[in-house]
């Protein structure tokens, strides 16, 4: 059975899957540039390692301001509802989630006059990206920070591994060919 659910761990877990999002994002834009660059281009990966690591307390700071604004009320209201109206919790996260992040997409897509077909792909974008955090933080089982963290940080890995595999076996296409 789930214990009781601590909004705590909803908060660091959810911080953590935005985590691993991002690092699944870096080893895509890594394999995405090795594709596109020949072996010999000049690449400057201690100046690109350093803007890396200079990010990493930005992309906490945003993981966890996200999580605050967006995945906890949506987990909090999920529940309610689930409780209220009925239906399973899962159902409502991403829900929840969509209607959060509604007003500030839409008064962002009002004032900067952003045509609306890149403005609805970043809300969709958005919305599933928070609702993984939302979906996997909900539960209130011991030991999720620990399981969320190997099995997220397996997923980065294997995606580099399998992606290194592919363009050293020639499945995928190097720069450009």
């Amino acid at each position: 059975m789930d214990e009781k659910r601590s909004y705590g761990r909803v908060l660091v877990v959810s911080v953590l899957v935005g985590y691993l999002e991002v690092a699944l994002t870096l080893v895509v834009v890594l394999l995405s540039l090795w594709m596109r660059y020949p072996p010999g281009a000049a690449l400057d990966y201690a100046a690109e390692g350093a803007v890396v690591i200079t990010l990493i307390p930005l992309i906490g700071v945003i993981a966890f301001l996200l999580s605050l604004l967006f995945v906890l009320p949506s987990v909090a209201l999920a529940a309610l509802s689930a409780r209220r109206i009925g239906g399973p919790e899962a159902l409502w996260a991403p829900l929840m989630v969509a209607a959060l992040l509604g007003p500030p997409v839409t008064a962002f897509w009002t004032y900067n006059d952003v045509a609306t077909r890149p403005m609805l792909v970043f809300w969709a974008c958005a919305t599933a990206s928070l609702s993984a955090g939302a979906l996997i933080a909900r539960t209130g089982r011991s030991g999720l920070f620990r399981r969320v963290a190997l099995w997220g940080a397996a997923v980065v890995a294997g995606t580099g591994v399998l992606g290194a595999a592919g363009l050293a076996t020639g499945l995928l296409p190097l720069y450009g060919s």
